[in-house]
């Protein structure tokens, strides 16, 4: 199984880590890509230690950047998600042990294909985490989840109007997949976003953050 590292950020304030963020990046970039959030992040969440670690599979088809799975073709999208939960999995428990930190103190942070990967690997972990931040993503194989799911963690969804990569119906339909399967979900269209992150869905993440850790 791939050993995931990349760049991190430990508390803004210094000392041993309360909590644990994970930010998984989107096809083609790589763990440098939402390191920086933590310019925002971590003033916010001073006891928070960040990690953003990069995919383990080069984007062969770009012939630049990561990837988490392969888009194609679909059976290979399938098994390629599976593996990438469960490293991702391993990896949260790694750092959760290294910091002596609970699993109720992690939150996962995915940008587009990093949410998708958010979502899937969340609700099959061994141990439910504090909570889900899915940004400009979509749930993939959906019809998988109700026979899979072993933990419901609290979970945002955040997606750009204007979006041309994924459309904003992906979220909406996530939303709605979640929520009649259990899941506390919330779901923000946001006017006037392309594929990106904005200070808007920085401070919708913040205060979800803020309120599953309270």
């Amino acid at each position: 199984m791939p050993i995931l590292n990349g760049p991190s950020r430990q508390p803004y304030a210094g000392g041993a880590p309360d909590s644990l963020g994970i930010l998984l990046h989107g096809l083609g970039a790589d763990g440098n890509d939402l390191i920086g959030l933590t310019i925002a992040l971590g003033p916010r969440f001073p006891h928070m230690a960040f990690h953003s670690p990069d995919a383990p599979n080069p984007y062969v088809e770009a012939g630049f950047g990561l990837r988490w799975f392969p888009l194609e073709p679909p059976d290979e999208r399938m098994a390629g998600l599976r593996e990438a939960g469960r490293v991702v999995e391993t990896y949260v428990g790694e750092l959760l042990d290294e910091y002596a930190l609970t699993p109720d103190r992690c939150v996962l942070i995915g940008f587009s294909q990093g949410c998708m990967t958010s979502l899937y690997t969340a609700p099959r972990m061994e141990r439910p985490i504090a909570g889900v931040v899915g940004l400009s993503g979509a749930l993939l194989f959906p019809e998988w989840l109700a026979d899979e799911v072993r933990q419901k963690p609290p979970i945002v969804l955040v997606h750009g109007d204007q979006d041309a990569v994924l459309p904003p119906e992906s979220t909406a339909k996530a939303g709605q997949t979640l929520a009649d399967l259990g899941f506390p979900v919330e779901a923000y269209l946001l006017q006037g976003l392309g594929h990106s992150i904005d200070i808007r869905g920085l401070e919708i993440a913040s205060q979800f953050i803020e309120r599953v850790l309270a």
